[in-house]
């Protein structure tokens, strides 16, 4: 009835299972690939945090320089600008010239 699934049921000689296991040169092969694995991880970490250390440093850097000097003359036409605005296309030279 279930005849599909038999050769999924069958194991795999214990030889070799135990071969492996008892094989010193297994074992080494399976730590080296473990420690290469790990190994790969850190560097990849490392990257992550070199990189996030600098954008952190940059968004610091750009903290500090103040996004607009304190002008005091800058300020002052600014508050010009409404009125300035209000003028009539045709006396707006003759608004500037004064």
């Amino acid at each position: 009835m279930l005849s599909f699934l038999s050769p999924l049921s069958a194991t795999k000689p214990a030889q070799d299972s135990e071969q492996q296991e008892g094989d010193p040169n297994v074992n080494e092969q399976r730590i080296l690939e473990t420690l290469s694995s790990r190994r790969e991880k850190r560097k990849k970490l490392s990257e992550e945090q070199q990189l996030f250390q600098v954008l952190t440093e940059n968004v610091k850097r750009k903290a500090m320089v103040p996004l607009e000097q304190e002008d005091p003359d800058k300020h002052f036409l600014l508050s010009l600008l409404p009125d300035f605005k209000a003028v009539p296309q045709h006396l707006k030279m003759d608004v500037k010239f004064d």
